[in-house]
Order: structure tokens, then sequence, then C-alpha cells
């Protein structure tokens, strides 16, 4: 690496979309330390917004109401299903724990509105 690196930059985005051009030669072991260090704190930076993103996520995770609790009981019990337990809201919809028609444990998402059922899986 004791060749000359030749970078061009693009200013985009805040700069308006204008773009400008910058040759950089870097001859010395402090430049090329400098472009390794400026990579890191970029890959860095990366992962700190990757990680950070699920935070930003509008999470929804709470217990439902009993009024919740009481209209998810009854559709799913129009539709056969006994011993609702463990309900909560979680990504805009209920989750919740039933016996289903056949007598097996499962677990069920449901619209919030509608009570229509997204998913069922066996326990």
């Amino acid at each position: 690496m004791n060749g000359a690196f030749t970078a061009r930059v693009v200013a985009s985005g805040m700069f308006g979309g204008v773009e400008q051009g910058l040759d950089a030669s870097i001859h010395s072991k402090e430049g090329i330390m400098y472009e390794r260090s400026r990579s890191l704190c970029l890959a860095a930076l990366g992962l700190v917004l990757f990680a950070a993103t699920p935070a930003f996520a509008g999470d929804d995770d709470r217990a439902a109401t009993a009024d919740e609790l009481a209209r998810v009981r009854a559709a799913l019990e129009a539709r056969g299903y006994s011993d609702v337990h463990d309900l909560e809201v979680d990504d805009g919809r209920f989750e919740v724990d039933a016996r289903n028609p056949a007598g097996e444990s499962v677990d069920l998402e449901l619209d919030l509105v509608t009570l229509e059922i997204l998913y069922e899986d066996r326990d």
C-alpha cells in the first residue's frame, strides 16, 4: 500500500444533489491509517443505526384490556375454540393461546379490528 490512493467523493442529499469532486492522494502511512479509521467509523455507525432500528419501529407490545379479552374470547368461542388465555397486543395484532375445536393447544394471531384469525400454530 505504498502507492497513491485516489478517492472521489460525490456529495448529494444534504448538498442538494450537487456533484462535487474531491481528489485526495494518500502518500503516507498516516493517510492510509486515516482512511482505515474513517472506514471503521462509518462501519461502526452503520452497525449502531442498524441495531437501533427496532427501538424506533413503533413497538406496540402491551397486555390486552379486559374488554379486548372479552371480545376475543367471545369471537373464538363462537368458532369452537376454548381455554382462551394469555392475550397480548403485539405488532398490530392480538396474540392469544387457546385450544382449537379439535382440543389441540394453539397459538393464534388475530386482526385487531375484524378478529379474523391470521395465523394458527399448534404448540
